[in-house]
């Protein structure tokens, strides 16, 4: 009689996660581990944090090479790619530092060494908080860092931002992208010098999380960040960083733009202070749960590292290893699949048809019990593990867009260009007139995109409307616009792609005359709304500000007109004089093609 192999049962860590059935399983969890996480976080903190400029350090910041330039592979990177091979590893730019008194405010550690003329540390003021936490905001620390040091040059204070113009807060974003934010920041500033101020008539930055919701811009996340080191209040800060370390510890499988990023967040957030002790002060903590975020806890952080000081409180770690000791005993992967069936958490199984739970686990079973024999180190299913988390959000397709960019110059060296609206895409930037045509290219075998080629700008009536709508603005009955240089630029924002075909023409006028209803674009060509246009030198573009869409434009037309200027002087220096072909008329650019 053949003996039954025995079935070791499930550990009861693993099963209560498994079967949980709220998001108050979650809550409990960090509680429960609160002391020790916010005491080791703010003991690490403390102690190796990161060098910057909107924390009251002297250069050199983190992310600087020493010679006043940025130097990106000293940081790593943020998105869930593999790390580029350049990079060094996350403790290489944490260097040991003395532990500083936890009660300043914004203590600059000791400089290393250094030869480089370095920037004095400036007083943190909640005007620095706000300005770097807004910049930050989907945006690389080691990229924000000279346009931090450069805004905070041009405006020191709240009010010298509420009383700049808007070309000139532009101007000090170009670059950073995401334009609404300083918008935002600008809104705001003007908001805080006409309503809070003090019984003598200063002007007093909002000192309240309440007051600081008031603010045009200002969030629960940048009020939480400006509250808690700036005031001490005990408030939570969350951000993407921090739902990653919280969803880590706490094993919630989601993605951060359901449930888990919205009230939820704030829930956890709170759930930390719990059992914090009262030594450890609030913007220490929520600092440390940020830095920790974009280190050791980044989207390719392997929760095992010797030097992550929570590598002991992963719940993804603690997980991953109990179904790997289970599966190995031999225990069957389906039992752990029905138990998941279970979970009614709220946060992981936000719909019906949706459970994060098994999607977690599911990539750990296969990495444990891998076909053909081969095997994975318990280390290696942790790692896998830890960087599931949280989960990916649904993707969402791209909307592809052709634009036909007309760059025209008069003979005063100026470029017509429009103001957009002051909201949506782009609000209040600079930029040269285009038109649009909306298109979906096509897929490959694999759902590998097409390659993008000019036989997609194919209508030869593009071209003619675009000079009927450079006449509705300028008077003049024909500017004879042509393509200048191939391929189209490709530039990308985070729900459209816009592949930019320039052409390139010249004219007399120097004046706006604007009648747009005398053009009319057919269906599936649209122009864009701009509430102003003017002409404008390449110097006014640059203390306006233009984009980095405009940017690569003009580098476009200026390296064309190099190439073509070459061209002509040496079929000069060979002729002896210059053809009429090869000389630009009045009105139109000759094309390089």
């Amino acid at each position: 009689m053949a003996l039954r192999s025995v079935v070791p049962p499930i550990p009861p860590r693993l099963a209560s996660f498994l079967s949980h059935q709220s998001a108050a399983y979650h809550v409990k969890e960090l509680e429960a581990s609160s002391e020790h996480i916010s005491q080791s976080l703010s003991d690490w903190y403390l102690a190796s944090r990161r060098k910057l400029p909107w924390r009251g350090d002297a250069e050199p910041q983190d992310g600087w090479n020493g010679s006043g330039t940025l130097d990106g592979s000293a940081l790593n990177s943020d998105s869930k790619g593999k790390k580029a091979s350049s990079q060094k590893s996350i403790s290489s730019f944490f260097a040991p530092k003395p532990k500083p008194d936890p009660t300043s405010l914004a203590t600059p550690t000791s400089p290393n060494t250094t030869t480089t003329p370095r920037a004095a540390a400036m007083t943190i003021t909640p005007y620095h908080v706000w300005i770097s936490e807004i910049m930050l905001q989907q945006t690389r620390v080691a990229a924000v860092i000279p346009f931090f040091t450069k805004w905070i040059a041009r405006f020191p204070t709240v009010s010298d931002l509420a009383s700049a113009t808007e070309d000139d807060v532009n101007a000090h974003w170009a670059g950073l992208g995401f334009y609404r934010r300083a918008k935002h920041l600008h809104n705001g500033s003007k908001y805080i010098v006409e309503n809070c101020k003090d019984d003598s008539g200063e002007v007093v930055f909002p000192k309240t999380v309440e007051d600081l919701l008031k603010v045009p811009g200002i969030g629960p996340y940048t009020a939480g960040a400006i509250a808690s080191i700036c005031y001490g209040i005990r408030t939570p800060a969350v951000d993407g960083n921090v739902l990653r370390v919280w969803s880590r510890c706490t094993t919630v499988c989601a993605n951060v733009k359901g449930k888990y990023g919205g009230p939820w967040s704030q829930v956890l957030g709170e759930a930390i202070y719990k059992g914090c002790p009262t030594t450890v002060r609030s913007g220490v903590l929520n600092q440390a749960i940020m830095e920790l975020g974009a280190t050791y806890c980044q989207n390719q952080g392997s929760g095992i590292d010797a030097s992550d000081p929570l590598k002991e409180a992963y719940g993804t770690t603690k997980i991953a290893e109990d179904i790997f000791t289970y599966l190995r005993a031999g225990g069957p992967a389906q039992d752990l699949r029905d138990l998941a069936l279970t979970c009614k958490c709220e946060i992981c199984c936000e719909s019906p048809d949706s459970n994060g739970v098994l999607a977690f686990i599911e990539p750990i079973i296969d990495a444990v019990e891998k076909p053909g024999g081969t095997t994975s180190t318990l280390d290696e299913v942790k790692s896998l593990a830890h960087r599931s988390l949280p989960l990916d959000p649904p993707k969402k397709g791209k909307r592809d867009e052709i634009l036909h960019v007309a760059v025209v110059e008069n003979e005063k060296g100026e470029f017509l260009m429009g103001k957009r609206e002051s909201s949506g895409l782009l609000a209040g930037q600079w930029e040269f007139p285009y038109i649009v045509v909306k298109i979906k290219l096509a897929k490959e075998g694999g759902g590998k995109e097409k390659q993008f080629t000019q036989d997609t700008f194919s209508d030869s009536n593009i071209t003619e409307m675009l000079n009927s709508y450079l006449a509705s603005l300028i008077g003049e009955e024909k500017i004879n616009v042509r393509k200048k240089l191939d391929p189209p630029i490709v530039h990308v924002f985070s729900h459209v792609r816009h592949f930019m075909n320039v052409e390139v023409g010249k004219t007399d006028a120097t004046q706006i005359v604007r009648n747009e209803s005398e053009f009319s674009p057919p269906n599936g060509v649209t122009i864009p709304a701009h509430e102003a246009y003017e002409f404008v030198s390449k110097d006014d573009m640059k203390a306006r500000g233009v984009t980095s869409a405009i940017t690569k434009v003009l580098k476009m037309i200026d390296g064309g007109a190099k190439k073509t200027s070459k061209a002509t002087k040496k079929r000069k220096n060979e002729s002896g004089s210059e053809s009429k072909e090869d000389s630009p008329s009045k009105k139109v650019i000759k094309n390089d093609v």
